[in-house]
């Protein structure tokens, strides 16, 4: 798994005040451009040299930054379609799955050394532990995904007004896993599941 480069010294205000005016600086800008070492405040240069972080490396800075931002930003739209996969019965017969019992569950059924390394990366554990009644509603989901893009004219009308998250949640998919090849949807999003059930279990564990 990518792990994120923590930048040594590089205190928390510090960096917030970086991420700031990133911001600031890409809504100014156009939005392919990047916020350069130029562009930060004269003042501010010296308090970033001093905490290792020079203008030769402010642009890996810069990159690594924007890469964790997408890639949380990913994550977290990859959350809410597992949380939808689970317990919508919109789109599906199939009973839905309480996310949190499903988390303990999940936890529950490894041993102690797997538990040890899932909760390191959750990616170490293969998608072929995911529970068979998690995998088969987020086929489910998928198919949905499939027959709604089937739709046209004014079925696809109706399906809009009918079923906005499903329309949505396919397009976080699709923009998550550009190729489309089914294969890749369902295993990013049973990779989504692990990554989510590790999150909740960790936030639910004092209450278990």
């Amino acid at each position: 798994m990518r792990r994120t480069r923590v930048w040594p010294g590089l205190g928390v205000v510090t960096a917030v005040t970086i991420m700031i005016l990133m911001v600031v600086a890409a809504g100014a800008q156009q939005p392919t451009a990047s916020i350069t070492w130029a562009d930060l405040p004269a003042a501010l240069r010296p308090l970033l040299e001093a905490r290792g972080l020079t203008s030769a490396g402010f642009p890996a800075f810069v990159t690594q930054t924007r890469e964790a931002t997408a890639t949380r930003v990913r994550e977290g739209q990859l959350d809410h379609v597992i949380f939808y996969a689970l317990q919508s019965t919109h789109f599906t017969a199939l009973p839905p799955i309480e996310p949190a019992i499903s988390a303990k569950a999940f936890m529950d059924a490894l041993d102690a050394d797997t538990r040890a390394r899932f909760r390191a990366d959750p990616l170490s554990v293969p998608v072929t532990r995911v529970p068979q009644p998690v995998a088969q509603r987020i086929g489910a989901l998928l198919a949905a995904f499939d027959e709604q893009e089937r739709r046209t004219g004014a079925q696809a009308a109706v399906v809009a007004a009918e079923d906005t998250r499903v329309r949505l949640f396919g397009k976080v998919v699709r923009d998550a896993f550009p190729a489309r090849a089914r294969s890749e949807q369902r295993t990013g999003l049973l990779q989504a599941y692990l990554r989510a059930m590790r999150f909740l279990y960790e936030q639910k564990e004092l209450n278990w």
